[in-house]
């Protein structure tokens, strides 16, 4: 089994895992399965900063995630090199995706909500580079009910959550497919990344990098 490795430094935690397999262990046979770690382990915060997903410690399990090669119609998607702020309570019908082929940046502060009904993704496609930021008190990102979260799923994702900011989801990603790149940072006192279901940290040639700090 391929480990991972903690980094622990004054005032931060991070966590970097790259793969979660042996060459001995039977490899999942289709583009949409993905290796995880089961188990009750809860992760280590930093204080002021929690992570609420089980960390996983014991049992290899297999988690499948389905996504479409391409934007459906009607996903709200931030590309092409748009900024954009979210400054009051916002609702998007269905999939966001933010860096679709190219660059996008998505801002929720002012103590702004987001809702998006379908999942969130955060650099979608390979050579594409996506940026959230959710800052401040009451401000958070809410993914639909059962909902995935995923940051870098084939391209470049980066997800920062500060200063009391919040987001929530089921399955959360941190490098989901091949090539993808995922780097989530929860930093400051009452800032939350809330995930009901599992947390998933690279596979096979994606990266994910997790950073809980300045609690």
């Amino acid at each position: 089994m391929d480990s991972f490795t903690r980094h622990v430094r004054t005032g931060q935690r991070v966590i970097t895992w790259k793969r979660f397999f042996s060459s001995d262990m039977p490899i999942a046979r289709h583009a949409d399965m993905r290796m995880t770690m089961g188990g009750a382990t809860p992760l280590p915060s930093a204080s002021g900063s929690r992570l609420s997903a089980r960390l996983l410690a014991s049992t290899v399990l297999m988690a499948t995630i389905s996504h479409a090669a391409m934007a459906a119609p009607g996903d709200e998607i931030i590309d092409g090199g748009e900024v954009r702020d979210i400054t009051s309570s916002t609702s998007y019908g269905r999939e966001l995706i933010v860096g679709s082929s190219g660059n996008g940046t998505l801002n929720i502060k002012d103590g702004a909500t987001l809702t998006n009904a379908n999942e969130g993704t955060i650099g979608f496609q390979t050579g594409s580079n996506g940026k959230v930021t959710v800052d401040g008190p009451g401000s958070s990102w809410i993914n639909g009910p059962g909902r995935e979260l995923s940051i870098g799923w084939s391209g470049t994702g980066e997800l920062t959550i500060t200063n009391g900011g919040s987001v929530s989801n089921s399955n959360g990603f941190i490098g989901a497919r091949a090539n993808g790149s995922g780097t989530v940072t929860v930093s400051g006192a009452g800032s939350t990344w809330t995930n009901t279901s599992q947390l998933i940290l690279g596979f096979g040639t994606s990266t994910g990098k997790l950073t809980i700090e300045n609690g």
